[in-house]
């Protein structure tokens, strides 16, 4: 699991760095993933072991710590929802923060999610550095094909075009 961890930093830092963010910090009280606690283990180990709260998608920007909230184990908010898993599944979704009503599934588990952030972080940086346009309905829609592939299915599409833009 470390080594996934690992892989998904080091790739999300060479990206950040050429769309002129920082770099995700490894913190110095390093979490034993022999003690995870949710049904969302990669999660877990990347906000416990990195500066998670930096990375941002879209509206979306992680915690630092998974936070409980009522039956589900929640690691990141936008301005209207949270994205977790409910304690009894893998499952990433996202779910309005006053009603708990699901809105989108995201992905099939954490690490198809995190597999996602990859693409999508090459994504903003291409629209940062200006190699992809906004609104390219063709550069976008292949985006959304590659994210929905990758978190496990058509069933997960509308959360990317969302999150993409189409």
């Amino acid at each position: 699991m470390d080594s996934f961890i690992d892989f998904l930093v080091r790739s999300l830092n060479k990206l950040r760095l050429l769309g002129c963010e920082n770099a995700l910090v490894r913190k110095t009280n390093i979490f034993n993933e022999n003690k995870l606690l949710t049904t969302c283990p990669f999660i877990e180990l990347l906000i416990s072991n990195y500066n998670a709260k930096d990375i941002t998608f879209g509206d979306f920007q992680l915690f630092d710590k998974i936070v409980k909230v009522n039956n589900y184990y929640v690691f990141a908010i936008s301005s209207y929802s949270y994205l977790g898993c409910r304690r009894d599944d893998t499952e990433i979704i996202e779910f309005d923060y006053e009603s708990y009503n699901i809105l989108y599934e995201v992905a099939s588990d954490d690490q198809a999610f995190l597999k996602t952030l990859l693409i999508l972080e090459e994504l903003y940086t291409f629209r940062c550095q200006d190699k992809l346009d906004l609104f390219d309905k063709k550069a976008n829609k292949k985006y959304i094909d590659k994210c929905a592939e990758i978190a496990g299915g058509d069933r997960y599409r509308k959360f990317y075009q969302c999150v993409i833009g189409m």
